[in-house]
């Protein structure tokens, strides 16, 4: 869909404005679910030329970032790449179980039972209304499109750190309605000092 508003717009930042709110209702739904949601994403591929068992150098096809809106990865729990030998690599997880960098191979009854066990332990989770979780998807959206406007994503380890430091958590998608807030409020106020920076310069080549 961003492709092609992109090709009527001729720019894939705009497209955005127009498949931003069909995007959220697809994080929403997701995140209201009451299933437990199992989601594959493709991803960009390039090849990578290696040394095989024999010595001999060969190409292998890797996969890179997800072919999806920035930042989708932070609305799951758990998140894998999976190659093309079926071995499955963990970059990111909320099951103790599992480490980030992990590499499982061939996931099969063993992997899904120590997801089975994770799921249904632990006390209950808490349920948001739809009001409530609309809400806060908004406010992370309008966050992560405040940090693309000043040249930063929510990966950026400057953005990491300062959520650390403020909110005790390196996720997004873990902060709190008023800490939405919060940070909103700094992103723009950043996004303010580069104008004004930019006017300045400006003015004084002029």
């Amino acid at each position: 869909m961003v492709d092609r508003a992109a090709a009527s717009s001729k720019n894939s930042f705009t497209a955005w404005k127009d498949v931003t709110p069909l995007h959220n209702g697809l994080v929403d739904a997701i995140l209201r679910s009451k299933a437990h949601v199992i989601a594959t994403l493709r991803t960009k591929t390039e090849y990578v030329i290696e040394a095989n068992e024999r010595g001999r150098l060969t190409p292998r096809k890797v996969g890179l970032g997800a072919v999806q809106r920035d930042g989708i990865e932070y609305e799951f729990d758990i998140v894998g790449m999976l190659d093309m030998e079926n071995n499955l690599t963990i970059t990111k997880t909320r099951c103790r179980s599992l480490t980030p960098n992990e590499t499982i191979a061939k996931p099969g009854r063993s992997f899904a039972a120590t997801l089975a066990t994770w799921l249904t332990t632990g006390a209950p989770a808490v349920v948001r209304d739809k009001g409530e979780q609309t809400s806060l998807e908004r406010l992370r959206e309008s966050v992560r499109e405040g940090l693309l406007h000043i040249g930063l994503t929510e990966e950026n380890p400057k953005v990491v750190a300062r959520m650390r430091e403020q909110y005790g958590t390196t996720e997004l998608a873990n902060l709190t309605k008023e800490q939405l807030t919060n940070l909103y409020a700094y992103v723009n106020s950043v996004a303010d000092r580069q104008a004004q920076k930019q006017t300045s310069h400006i003015k004084a080549v002029g």
